[in-house]
């Protein structure tokens, strides 16, 4: 059940960036981008994690992919940006 004011959609998103910056901290990549899988692909933080994701795995052109979604949905001067273009 969905709390007052609450968007489940956006809180699934929630849980499913968090797992994936949690496994992306203990070195699951792939664990890391199976959990960005489940997060709505409007949402410009997916891409920027993958971004990170992904050049860990050495997927360079997937990682630029990944960043320009980042600009399209969040816009290029976006923290988030900046920090995975890092």
């Amino acid at each position: 059940m969905e709390a007052p004011g609450g968007n489940a959609a956006q809180d699934f998103d929630d849980v499913g960036l968090d797992q994936a910056l949690e496994a992306l901290a203990a070195g699951d990549i792939e664990q890391a981008l199976g959990h960005l899988e489940d997060v709505d692909p409007e949402r410009g933080e997916r891409w920027t994690t993958a971004t990170h994701a992904l050049t860990e795995l050495g997927d360079f052109a997937g990682a630029e992919q990944a960043l320009a979604n980042a600009r399209l949905c969040l816009g290029e001067s976006h923290e988030d940006v900046l920090a995975a273009e890092g």
